[in-house]
């Protein structure tokens, strides 16, 4: 007789209102622990995260779209992916953030120095409009 497990995602407001527990980790952090130690080995870098470490919110921090953690909907930008906050640091638990793919997309292909300077201009030619 299996019981379903509900999946409770947790509303974080700032990385120092990480919940602690000690419930198993879910499906999903376990699927984002593993492509995050995936991508730690490719990168080089030291993995210091436990499952439980991951907390996965509802929406994307960058972009506020609800996140879908859904693993046929790889390819979609709302699918939920482990981010390096500073991505020259190595995966520890201060470190780390769950966004949308579509954030880590544009994480990706623009460089650190211009998102501010990007942000900033769209508010100011979408105020205009």
């Amino acid at each position: 007789n299996k019981t379903k497990r509900k999946i409770v995602r947790k509303k974080v407001d700032g990385e120092n209102n990480r919940p602690k527990n000690n419930l198993p980790p879910t499906r999903e952090q376990n699927i984002l622990w593993y492509q995050g130690k995936d991508s730690a080995e490719k990168l080089n870098k030291k993995f210091n995260i436990d499952p439980q470490d991951i907390i996965i919110p509802e929406k994307c921090p960058y972009t506020h779209i609800e996140l879908s953690s859904n693993f046929f909907s790889l390819d979609k930008d709302d699918y939920c992916v482990l981010d390096l906050k500073d991505r020259t640091k190595n995966y520890d638990k201060d470190n780390i953030l769950v966004i949308s793919k579509l954030a880590s997309n544009i994480k990706d292909i623009l460089p650190q120095e211009y998102i501010k300077t990007f942000a900033s201009n769209s508010l100011k030619i979408h105020k205009k409009i």
